[in-house]
């Protein structure tokens, strides 16, 4: 396993659902607030593990643009990461929790994209948590028209009433993305159940609340 993703199990109770929350450094806070305000949710039982990523910017985004941000560069390199998680992540988890239920994948923000990306790519989970996906990501509205799925999923969106509030170009069409990429999923004969949740604020309001909201959705599939 690389440094650029490491692997933590937050709880290890097995026979369950896992979450597989895929993070970084600025939520390591923020991970335990997140199991406590699930486990406030739903009282259904779940493992929560956490593959906390450095480069977002990285390994979050499944292919390279040319500059649409200010300061960040996109590069793409979101199959290597699917891969590590193909050929490592999975096996850890399989070894460690080998009678384990379904397995979800779930990030918010750029992990939230890299989430249902992986979805699509991947036939290794039953589904994905997109927390104010970065749905805005250039390409993705082109990709989502014709993309599938290997296997049955579940799948819960949400986003923030403000976030389609911004000066930039493409995260301003964020609202207009996710609303039709709720419509594709609610269409898709492989989609087993669908949820688009809005949410008051923009991108940075009530993150845990945001992300616990998601996994109690999910876990009760």
């Amino acid at each position: 396993m690389t440094d650029e993703a490491k692997l933590r199990f937050i709880t290890n109770f097995g026979q369950c659902p896992i979450v597989l929350l895929i993070s970084g450094r600025h939520m390591q806070d923020q991970i335990a607030g997140i199991y406590e305000e699930t486990k406030r949710i739903t009282s259904c039982k779940f493992d929560l593990c956490e593959l906390m990523i450095d480069d977002w910017d990285k390994l979050l985004t499944p292919w390279e643009v040319d500059a649409c941000m200010k300061n960040r560069s996109f590069s793409g390199k979101g199959h290597e990461l699917l891969k590590q998680i193909e050929d490592e992540i999975l096996p850890a988890i399989d070894e460690k929790l080998h009678e384990h239920g379904r397995i979800y994948v779930a990030g918010y923000s750029l992990a939230g994209l890299f989430s249902l990306w992986a979805l699509h790519e991947s036939n290794k989970f039953d589904g994905a948590v997109s927390c104010s996906g970065s749905l805005w990501y250039p390409g993705w509205d082109k990709y989502m028209e014709d993309a599938s799925f290997q296997r049955d999923a579940y799948i819960y969106l949400s986003l923030g009433d403000r976030e389609s509030k911004a000066k930039n170009q493409y995260m301003k069409n964020v609202k207009k993305v996710t609303e039709r990429q709720y419509k594709i999923l609610q269409n898709d004969s492989n989609v087993k159940d669908v949820v688009l949740e809005w949410n008051t604020g923009g991108h940075f309001s009530d993150v845990e609340k945001r992300i616990a909201k998601g996994i109690g959705w999910i876990v009760q599939k």
